[in-house]
């Protein structure tokens, strides 16, 4: 893990998922590109008034910051997560609890900080609910505070890149007859009649601004996930140690001692010794060749004044004819999304019905070597596990024996079940798989070891010899590697 895991502030957990931002900075906003800027490019082209297609743009930002917390949650731990890997686990992260929060958590104001709850642990209902409760107790205020902030930068940017491009569109130095008002250009208070340009600003902002909500919420979740579970982090990352803090520790260092030599480096500042006459120095300026110039310039001008309407509009049918255009662009806009994504849908319902040779293959899974910091590789387990350890138990050595048992219970779930297990995944979560992957028999065989396991390794618990004995006993029907005891069980 290349983060230095340790309690921090909420406001040093943004920073820090700032500094992340800019670390992966290639990775981030190419993703980002990747998936925000073919969508943005399709609805600013269905959608005949651009607001709609602001409308569609934030209402997905929940999916494209999946994507991002994907690859970051990859990252920390020195996976390879680009582009192409991302997208081809669009079906990880899109799941589950992405409707919900398209719809009835689209507007929560901590949207970053509980994001992880749903894309990275996998909970959803009333445990995704206390999940989110546990992790908020502290840092909700800081994550809330987060996303004010980010609109704010985001408004800024989008002014910003508006200004931008006018000031470097060529005028010729003529100002408008209106004064240089709304002439195509960018109004919050005309919403209604967004055009391109409007669109085009705020997506370049949403672009500047949202790998970095998405990072710093991250961090703050990890960071309150190392308050409330130390002991969990220490045992998974204890590998980890100081690896990072003697180097980071002399550049601080250096860095605040040159920046406290420039500061109190002493200032001076030498007045003006002769008193100038602004007037006269004015008039002098001016009198300049230079500012002598002028320029004639002939316009078109009707002769007449601007003939009012014959009839004016009855308020009633004008109110009338927006609703009734507003219909149909949502309707067109509906339309085009419907038909987005039930290509999509169809394609996939069809490929069921291609030939054997003609379908695509699926990718082999690839069980990881390592796991929570323990070799699981068949390798680096003993021949008979089940003996090994209850060896190891009238040794007197019950701790060394239950870790023997339950990593050769790991290594079996992964190399021979193929059941897949993240690194973020607790012990919970495993005997949760194991329930899927084994009958009913293992899975309570499971489920018991773990608890014996956790008493002994968190709780300082002791177990009794003989429930040790009868783990050991019992280990070799449920994952021995012979065959009699596979088909003894299957029977």
């Amino acid at each position: 893990m290349v983060v230095s895991v340790r309690p921090r502030s909420g406001w040093e957990s943004l920073d820090l998922g700032f500094q992340m931002a800019r670390q992966w900075w290639r990775q981030m906003w190419g993703i980002w590109l990747a998936i925000y800027l073919p969508i943005a490019i399709v609805a600013m082209a269905i959608f005949p008034n651009k607001f709609y297609a602001f409308l569609l743009l934030w209402w997905l930002k929940p999916l494209f910051d999946r994507a991002l917390l994907y690859a970051l949650s990859r990252l920390i731990f020195s996976e390879p997560s680009g582009i192409r890997e991302t997208l081809r686990a669009a079906r990880d992260w899109m799941r589950p609890g992405l409707f919900l929060a398209l719809t009835l958590r689209r507007f929560e104001l901590a949207r970053s900080f509980q994001l992880p709850v749903a894309a990275l642990e996998k909970q959803t209902g009333k445990p995704a609910q206390q999940r989110r409760a546990v992790l908020g107790s502290r840092m909700r205020g800081t994550a809330v505070w987060l996303t004010v902030i980010c609109l704010h930068f985001e408004l800024i940017a989008m002014g910003a890149l508006f200004a931008m491009g006018n000031m470097l569109a060529p005028s010729g130095g003529d100002i408008p007859e209106d004064g240089g008002g709304r002439d195509g250009g960018f109004d919050f208070a005309d919403l209604m009649s967004w055009n391109l340009v409007d669109a085009i600003c705020y997506a370049g902002a949403v672009t500047l601004i949202e790998p970095f909500y998405v990072a710093a919420g991250f961090s703050l979740y990890l960071n309150r996930r190392t308050i409330l579970e130390g002991w969990d982090m220490e045992i998974r990352l204890r590998q980890l140690g100081n690896r990072l803090r003697s180097a980071a520790s002399t550049t601080t260092v250096a860095l605040l001692c040159g920046f406290l030599l420039i500061g109190s480096a002493p200032h001076t500042s030498h007045a003006a010794t002769t008193e100038i006459d602004v007037e006269a120095e004015i008039e002098r300026i001016l009198d300049n060749p230079d500012f002598d110039q002028y320029k004639e310039v002939t316009r078109w001008r009707p002769i007449g004044k601007k003939k009012k309407k014959q009839q004016e509009e009855e308020p009633i049918s004008q109110f009338w004819r927006n609703l009734a255009l507003l219909l149909s662009d949502i309707s067109q806009g509906l339309l085009w999304v419907a038909i987005a994504i039930l290509v999509p849908v169809l394609l996939y319902v069809l490929r069921n019905f291609l030939p054997e040779q003609f379908a695509r293959k699926t990718e082999e899974y690839e069980p990881p070597a390592n796991l929570f910091g323990l070799n699981v590789s068949p390798e680096s387990l003993p021949a008979d596990v089940s003996a090994a350890a209850a060896q190891l138990a009238r040794a007197g050595r019950l701790r060394e024996a239950l870790s023997l048992l339950y990593r050769g219970a790991l290594s079996a779930l992964i190399h021979r079940h193929r059941v897949v297990v993240h690194a973020g995944d607790t012990e919970g979560d495993c005997a949760e798989a194991a329930s899927r992957a084994l009958d009913k028999p293992g899975a309570d065989y499971f489920t018991g070891l773990v608890g014996t396991w956790q008493q002994l390794a968190y709780g300082s618990s002791s177990p009794q010899l003989g429930e040790v004995d009868a783990l050991c006993r019992d280990w070799a029907l449920h994952f021995s590697t012979d065959e009699s005891p596979a088909e003894g069980q299957a029977s």
